[in-house]
């Protein structure tokens, strides 16, 4: 007799090999779940509506210190308890398409907005910006970051900074407000003639193109600013999905999956890292998949209650679980089952909106909100370390939380990968108990696991490991 004891799953999400040839601690399917602290499978909590909006009377989602914003042309609408509206006093003649980004300047949003003509103005509060001096590189951006006591906007190949302190004056001519200008960045380098987005990284701004980075050293007296470093071959396609993670990383959506900007050693010069390799193939297959509008609008952000980074592109989330203490790093994917076209961290609580309707991850009670969302976990094919050898397999355990439909695939063959065989239902862990029945012979085995029902005092279902019993039919036949 031997046993396949998949005692955690720590490596989460991984297709770069085969799937008979992953390693076990990975999957090969994990949806709607995460790992936890301990390596267990988690399902997600439940995306629970939080308020309905006026249909097409509003645009965007930002947040402030004390509450969530929409934003909108007109005179503010009747709005639901809890939600702020921004005006936008466009130019005569214009509408409103959406707000493109935004930041936060002494706790006042200040937003770049598009036009239906497909221009940009910029809106600190209800008042427009309009002090850009007579320089005509010098004009209104779509990617608006505060840094440095500046407000800082890309516009074509020029990083764009304010008076300082002053986010309204970027007119580098007025005197009585000094420390405006802009920085031309394809002079400093190539790769820089159109630039997406950016970030912080220790205490430089990081500026991207899809195909550079540019690391600057940004000082109040702009001549004393200057570039530190320049990343060739790498950059992003989505300005939004530039996040910080922990102290030292910089995540974003590069044209070949999540890449991560870090520092190499002590210097704190930059490396790109493939922070986003296991599943690069998903992530590239989805942005294959998105329009340009959904790509380029992609969403980056850190889920507060266990700072975990999201990453939002159209209906998919990709979730990336990192506690090296536990040895975990681990992806998987949320589908919430809708569109997000903007998200942000509020009080402790992630909130998306989807045309008009706003959502908050887990609800919000104290205790995070499940539902009958089924998480789906698929094993890679294990084979007791022996791939070539025929086994007789006789059944399973399961150690979990929660009620799980259990199934079990024989056959690693990509015409077989579908097919397998439901071999019962678990509502807790069976050690105890007698093992469910699971019989074939084959040289492999994947189990496919999907919960059904919460446990009975609630919370999420949880698979923390599981055990496939066997005997050896070589052996078998060299003993007798």
């Amino acid at each position: 007799m031997g046993t396949v004891w998949i005692r955690e799953f720590t490596g989460g999400l991984d297709t770069r090999k085969l799937v008979e040839t992953s390693r076990g601690g990975t999957l090969i399917r994990a949806e709607d779940c995460h790992i936890n602290r301990g390596g267990e499978v988690e399902q997600r909590a439940a995306f629970v509506k939080f308020a309905d909006l006026p249909q097409g009377a509003t645009t965007g989602l930002a947040a402030t210190l004390d509450r969530l914003l929409v934003f909108g042309s007109g005179a503010a609408p009747a709005l639901p308890g809890g939600i702020g509206y921004q005006q936008i006093a466009v130019s005569e003649g214009q509408t409103l398409e959406r707000i493109e980004s935004w930041s936060l300047f002494t706790g006042k949003v200040y937003a770049a907005a598009r036009l239906g003509d497909g221009s940009i103005e910029h809106y600190y509060g209800a008042a427009r910006v309009t002090a850009y001096g007579s320089n005509t590189a010098i004009r209104p951006g779509a990617v608006v970051r505060t840094f440095g006591q500046k407000l800082n906007f890309l516009e074509g190949s020029n990083l764009i900074f304010s008076a300082l302190n002053d986010p309204t004056s970027y007119d580098a001519s007025n005197s009585a407000k000094p420390g405006a200008g802009f920085f031309d960045l394809s002079v400093e380098d190539y790769g820089s003639e159109a630039l997406v987005g950016m970030g912080r990284y220790q205490n430089y701004l990081a500026v991207f193109s899809s195909r550079a980075v540019q690391v600057r050293y940004m000082d109040p007296d702009p001549k004393l600013s200057k570039a530190v470093q320049t990343l060739q071959n790498t950059g992003t396609l989505a300005a939004r999905s530039i996040t910080q993670f922990g102290d030292n990383d910089l995540f974003y959506l590069d044209s070949s999956g999540v890449r991560s900007l870090r520092a190499r050693d002590a210097s704190n010069a930059a490396v790109t890292t493939d922070i986003g390799s296991a599943i690069d193939t998903l992530v590239t297959d989805s942005v294959v998949r998105a329009s340009d509008e959904q790509i380029a609008r992609a969403i980056g952000l850190i889920e507060p209650r266990d700072g975990r980074y999201w990453l939002i592109l159209a209906d998919q989330i990709f979730v990336f679980s990192y506690f090296p203490s536990a040895k975990v790093s681990a992806w998987t994917v949320y589908k919430p089952g809708f569109l997000i076209s903007d998200a942000v961290v509020f009080k402790r609580r992630v909130y998306a909106r989807s045309d008009d309707a706003i959502y908050v991850y887990g609800g919000l009670d104290e205790a995070y909100a499940y539902d009958d969302t089924p998480a789906v976990v698929w094993t890679p094919y294990l084979d007791a370390d022996r791939p070539t050898e025929r086994k007789s397999w006789n059944g399973i355990d399961v150690a979990c939380r929660g009620t799980w439909d259990v199934a079990i695939a024989w056959n690693p063959a990509p015409s077989m990968q579908h097919a397998s065989d439901r071999v019962g239902e678990v509502t807790e862990t069976t050690y105890a108990e007698n093992r469910i029945p699971a019989e074939n012979g084959s040289t492999h085995f994947s189990v496919r696991l999907t919960s059904k029902a919460a446990p009975p005092g609630g919370g999420p279902c949880i698979v923390s490991a599981v055990v496939a019993h066997y005997q050896s039919d070589e052996k078998d036949e060299a003993r007798s």
